[in-house]
């Protein structure tokens, strides 16, 4: 589920409060499913009142930016540790300033019968935790989606440069 919307360029839109304002003027580029969740648009519609974009088209998620970028549309929904809003003179991460999308916060997540056999993997995962933080993991992922790096190397990159 996205966390944000992104804009292309600067609209003068920093939040989605913003964003209602001016939705009317706005192309929309859905991924179909965020219309209907209930944890999607319905939920963004309570708190900050109907969304009733210009268009609105359903577009492949991952053609999202390039749609963006081609000016087929000015909005458009995003996970906040997208590769691409690394790119801040082109994409504007919106702020969710009522709090309808909680915080989505990283959790490792091991079985008990691992740790048992493997102790010492819990301090490895616990120092990998704590360093990934949101812009972490945006930086990480635009080494993968924009730099074109394998992601096996862009891992070991970073889990080296914690040790």
């Amino acid at each position: 589920m996205p966390k944000a919307f992104i804009q292309f360029k600067n609209l003068g839109i920093t939040t989605i409060t913003d964003l209602q304002k001016h939705v009317s003027k706005l192309r929309f580029a859905s991924q179909g499913e965020v219309d209907q969740r209930a944890d999607g648009i319905p939920a963004l519609e309570k708190v900050y009142g109907k969304f009733n974009w210009k268009s609105s088209k359903v577009y492949d998620n991952s053609l999202k930016y390039e749609v963006l970028k081609n000016n087929e549309a000015d909005v458009a929904p995003a996970y906040t540790t997208e590769g691409q809003l690394v790119n801040k003179d082109q994409f504007t991460l919106l702020e969710d300033d009522k709090q309808v999308w909680p915080p989505y916060n990283l959790a490792p997540v091991v079985r008990d019968n691992v740790l048992d056999t493997n102790p010492e993997i819990a301090e490895v995962i616990n120092k990998v935790s704590a360093a990934l933080d949101t812009e972490t993991v945006t930086a990480l992922n635009a080494k993968v989606d924009v730099d074109k790096k394998e992601y096996e190397d862009v891992a070991k990159e970073f889990y080296d440069s914690i040790k």
